[in-house]
């Protein structure tokens, strides 16, 4: 199952699924934030990035699940396992405000860390939900631009020439 990390987002049998949770939604946080706190979002920018283009090697490659699974536990999972560590260094010693805009963005990642990063343990685990994400905004866009039709409460007449 993919989703963002909301609340909403749960469900009673957690055993029935593989919780995935979006990547690029962590990433997002702190591209919103980096005017404000350009070091520190730079760091956590760089090191997902890095993940993004292993991602986008794995695509290019077509590689099996197995051998995805393999590709991105010897090459992302390091940079993920230091960044990590680096969030949680900076909450402890508290380097960050733990409710600032910075430190909300930690705890973004490092709350459901375990489902962001399903992609470094369990075969074929998505990295993001963007394919997901496009195929919702054409519904949403196509109900949208619907939710008018035809609502007009007479028949339009056109001048007849």
């Amino acid at each position: 199952m993919r989703s963002d990390a909301l609340s909403a987002n749960t469900i009673h049998d957690e055993g029935a699924i593989v919780r995935s949770h979006c990547l690029a939604h962590g990433r997002r946080k702190f591209t919103e934030i980096e005017e404000v706190f350009p070091a520190e979002c730079r760091r956590v920018i760089d090191d997902l990035d890095t993940v993004f283009e292993h991602e986008a090697t794995v695509r290019a490659q077509r590689l099996t699940a197995a051998a995805r699974l393999a590709y991105h536990q010897e090459h992302g999972e390091p940079i993920m396992a230091k960044l990590k560590c680096w969030l949680e260094e900076q909450l402890r010693e508290r380097l960050v405000e733990p409710n600032s805009p910075l430190g909300k963005g930690f705890q973004y990642l490092l709350s459901p860390w375990h489902t962001l990063t399903q992609f470094l343990r369990v075969p074929g685990a998505p990295i993001d939900n963007n394919v997901v994400e496009r195929a919702l905004k054409l519904m949403i866009r196509q109900r949208r631009n619907s939710r008018f039709y035809a609502s007009t409460p007479e028949p339009l007449m056109w001048p007849v020439s």
